[in-house]
């Protein structure tokens, strides 16, 4: 039974291992046009079958493998940690701020706690809503992640804001009404001619919803009535007949 449990172990991390070497293999993929042609799972099953190869090799060439194995990961971190160290003293090709002051920026070192950085790091939908009837910023462009969708609830009339004004930026925006929103939401941070979607848009096939799984999106909600109830009608008609709605 031990032997079986063994094995089953072994099995199920071989898997998990693939899985993760391939996942990262794969993001090299929007370097290389002919890495992002190849599928995710023929990746994983190169992997797979590599590491059963070295497996059926005898003990002395695979311990001398498993030592060249282990001293590429040693120059890979010595690499990584000089390219960093030399990131943060001279600074980011691109011209993006480094350095020890993007830990005392914007209100300091966790302004607001350890608690809503795990929160908002962890999450894939984050949703914002205050009452403080100011220009706040609860939510900073660093703490957004790729992927991960906002809902701004707060911002509901003119003065008053949540988001840093880069998010905006960085994000495919969407909006219920845009002539009130570019009053009263978010997006009353930007010029007239900031762009945006139409929830309707996406509604009626007109326009995308998120385009990547590496795109940011935000709902800029400013409380539009007959939208809130053509979207549960659209939710609700959508569902009908499956599991989630089987009546």
């Amino acid at each position: 039974m031990t032997g079986w449990l063994y094995w089953g172990n072994w099995a199920a991390t071989l898997v998990a291992d693939g899985t993760a070497v391939a996942i990262y293999i794969k993001w090299f993929g929007q370097y290389t046009s002919w890495l992002d042609a190849v599928p995710q799972w023929l990746l994983a099953l190169g992997v797979v079958c590599s590491i059963l190869l070295f497996n059926m090799l005898s003990v002395k060439i695979f311990g001398e493998l498993e030592y060249w194995f282990s001293m590429i990961k040693i120059v890979a971190l010595i690499i990584f940690m000089v390219v960093a160290i030399g990131v943060v003293i001279l600074g980011h090709p691109n011209g993006d701020p480094t350095g020890f002051s993007l830990i005392v920026d914007a209100g300091g070192w966790l302004p607001n706690g350890l608690l809503p950085a795990v929160i908002v790091q962890g999450a894939d939908i984050i949703t914002t809503c205050t009452a403080d009837k100011a220009q706040n910023q609860i939510l900073a462009e660093r703490h957004v992640l790729p992927g991960v969708h906002l809902n701004a609830v707060g911002g509901d009339c003119p003065g008053k804001t949540e988001l840093e004004s880069s998010i905006l930026d960085k994000s495919k925006v969407f909006v219920e009404f845009p002539e009130q929103t570019r009053i009263e939401g978010e997006i009353q941070q930007k010029p007239e001619d900031f762009p945006v979607v139409e929830f309707y848009q996406v509604l009626t096939g007109q326009a995308t919803g998120r385009d990547s799984e590496e795109q940011i999106t935000l709902f800029d909600d400013v409380g539009f009535a007959i939208n809130d109830f053509s979207a549960l009608r659209y939710l609700r008609d959508s569902v009908r007949g499956t599991d989630l709605a089987p009546t």
